[in-house]
């Protein structure tokens, strides 16, 4: 996942829809968490963060506002 995202020079719709093609739930949420983690190091713009949690699947946006310190829930 994280060639895929490059330091967030590659568009984040790469490591999403990875993410999405894998059915193991765990490493769904890995890669999800990771994506997640990738985004929050170096995207430091708010409103660039809202736009990664709101690409995100439904069920991994409270996740992602979580880890990317985002004040909605």
């Amino acid at each position: 996942m994280n060639s895929l995202y490059w330091g967030a020079e590659n568009p984040q719709s790469l490591p999403l829809r990875f993410c999405k093609q894998i059915d193991d739930e765990y490493m769904a949420g890995s890669c999800y968490t990771g994506f997640f983690a990738a985004a929050n190091q170096y995207v430091k713009d708010s409103a660039k963060r809202e736009s990664v949690c709101n690409a995100a699947p439904d069920v991994w946006q409270s996740s992602c506002r979580k880890q990317l310190f985002l004040n909605r829930s």
